[in-house]
């Protein structure tokens, strides 16, 4: 853990839009039950400058995250801006993501049970449905090696991966915006179900044709032109509803 004393200018965001976002996602990612108490985290860059980036501070619930829980860091972890505490773990796998992948500009990290289980197996993530295909061929795989306690090497140095699967450990999906990232762990999360559900009946899966699932995956990608918008949007919605009864 990495600490820093407050101080008052520590709240006066220079990015308030996309912190606000920030906190948004943190709440939407609770709503769906994908989060795991106060042990994951989400991150986005900064647009002011790309060798910073925005994340919560270590301590509450995702449904409780305030703006003013949001800490800036470098790429390098020098705290910029911010109150209290850092995950060191997110830290550290968030520094080494945006320095390979410049074009990756938000990350979103999951531990759900499904995931975790898909990530664990031999073979990892199958093309069993339509949830999966979007991730055809644009999945990396990191091998278990404890709490990223320290600096990591390279998480993902490939443009065409948008989630890392995690093995024993969970995933991160990413995006050039939140709402992409948060897209993709959904699918992923539904993905990762569908597949479960399909071993456990013991019966051959039909696996569709590399042609078939690499024309649906390109198919989706190009579906809409802000991928993972329209739901985000629709997913504030349902928040201010739930909110306001």
């Amino acid at each position: 853990m990495t600490a820093r004393a407050a101080t008052d200018d520590f709240f006066e965001h220079d990015e308030p839009e996309l912190v606000q976002s920030l906190v948004a996602a943190h709440h939407l990612v609770a709503m769906l039950g994908l989060d795991d108490l106060t042990y994951t985290h989400i991150s986005v860059r900064s647009r002011i400058n790309h060798e910073c980036y925005y994340i919560a501070r270590l301590g509450p619930l995702f449904s409780q995250v305030k703006s003013e829980d949001i800490i800036k860091l470098s790429l390098e972890g020098k705290f910029i801006s911010g109150p209290y505490s850092c995950n060191i773990t997110g830290q550290n796998l968030y520094g080494a993501l945006y320095r390979d992948r410049p074009d990756v500009h938000a990350a979103l990290h999951t531990h759900t049970p499904d995931v975790i289980a898909v990530a664990s197996l031999e073979g990892g993530l199958a093309n069993y449905s339509q949830f999966s295909m979007v991730f055809y061929e644009r999945v990396g795989y990191f091998p278990y090696d404890g709490l990223a306690l320290e600096k990591q090497g390279v998480l993902s140095n490939s443009a065409q991966q948008v989630a890392l699967l995690m093995e024993s450990h969970g995933a991160i999906t990413m995006g050039k915006t939140l709402h992409e990232a948060l897209f993709y762990a959904l699918f992923l999360e539904k993905a990762a179900q569908v597949q479960l559900k399909m071993m456990a009946t013991g019966i051959k899966p039909i696996i569709p044709s590399p042609e078939v699932s690499r024309r649906a995956r390109d198919q989706m990608i190009a579906f809409e032109p802000d991928l993972g918008r329209r739901d985000w949007e629709a997913l504030l919605m349902r928040l201010h509803a739930k909110r306001s009864a």
